[in-house]
């Protein structure tokens, strides 16, 4: 299994009097912008997305509704243990996928850079707003210290990718 884990893009500065409940709160305009050109850059270098799962915060919502425009991923599908649960929960979730899928999880600090250093075996990871990272497990199920960080890409990068218009032409997609 692949699973590539999204930090969401720049939300709106924490004002209890504008969202009262911070799960409503969105994200910016400017992280909206920079964020599609994060997803298309994020295109250039994941082939294939089987399944996308959000936390149901508005802003990672917003950010995978993102990803499912740009790169035609599939729609996001909100689950709770993504904001709500351990990483432990999250990694329990993913056993009902199959084995060869490629499953993309956006979700919050610290849970993002939590679940990379389980899967992964260890380490300390810096997940900026709209940073991604994929872990492979090959063929195994996901398990503690069962994957290994095939890459961590900070937004900066993945928005290089996408200014020059190859997520558009989809590399690596038939």
């Amino acid at each position: 299994m692949q699973i590539l884990i999204i930090r969401h893009a720049i939300a709106e500065e924490r004002d209890a009097t504008r969202w009262p409940d911070d799960s409503v709160r969105p994200l910016t305009k400017r992280g909206m912008r920079r964020f599609r050109k994060s997803a298309a850059g994020m295109g250039t270098v994941v082939r294939r997305v089987d399944h996308l799962l959000v936390s149901p915060f508005m802003r990672a919502v917003q950010t995978g509704e993102i990803l499912h425009e740009v790169n035609e991923w599939p729609a996001p599908q909100r689950v709770g243990a993504l904001v709500y649960g351990s990483p432990a929960s999250i990694v329990e979730a993913l056993q009902q996928f199959p084995r060869d899928s490629v499953v993309a999880l956006v979700s919050h600090e610290p849970t993002v850079s939590d679940l990379v250093s389980i899967l992964s075996g260890g380490g300390l990871y810096r997940f900026r707003k709209g940073a991604c990272a994929l872990i492979d497990t090959g063929r195994s199920a996901p398990a503690p210290h069962g994957g290994e960080l095939a890459w961590l890409i900070q937004p900066r990068l993945s928005r290089l990718l996408g200014d020059q218009g190859i997520g558009r032409r989809g590399i690596g997609r038939s």
